[in-house]
């Protein structure tokens, strides 16, 4: 049973780094984006929605900084996700519109739960929007060519 809650708790640990990656990428957007937030927000929708297929190699680092985890973020919009850890050890998280399956190579163990559940259904639907109650914009930063929005 430890093992079960240890690996749902890994699970959640993951989902959490991912919308911290997910929040990096897109802060570092080149944005040609006027100053009034509500512009700002629409401009940062558009992006996003305009993004069709997204491959990038990352490098994650863990809060203490002790250990790197490499691998490849894969988005394909609407709708699918993947992310694959190639080192220190072997994972990959599946995701689609309605499930996000967590696969552990070395446990050889599968873990599901409803994407809706996740950070990530803000990425996967086909109209990204600020506007709905599923989260709270707290701040807005317009520097140059960079928005930050937290």
């Amino acid at each position: 049973m430890k093992q079960v809650e240890a690996r749902g708790a890994l699970v959640q640990l993951v989902f959490r780094k991912i919308f911290v990656f997910l929040c990096i990428i897109f802060s570092s957007l080149n944005l040609s984006i006027a100053n009034e937030n509500s512009e700002i927000l629409n401009n940062v929708e558009k992006y996003l929605i305009d993004i069709k297929y997204f491959k990038v190699n990352f490098i994650q680092d863990n809060k203490d900084n002790s250990e790197l985890s490499e691998g490849i973020f894969y988005l394909s919009r609407p709708g699918k996700l993947r992310i694959d850890y190639l080192n220190p050890f072997e994972a990959s998280l599946y995701t689609n519109n309605q499930t996000t399956t967590y696969y552990d190579k070395e446990l050889d163990e599968i873990t599901t739960i409803k994407t809706s559940k996740t950070p990530l259904h803000f990425l996967l639907n086909e109209n990204i929007t600020f506007k709905d109650n599923s989260f709270k914009i707290v701040d807005i930063e317009n520097k140059k060519e960079n928005v930050m929005i937290s």
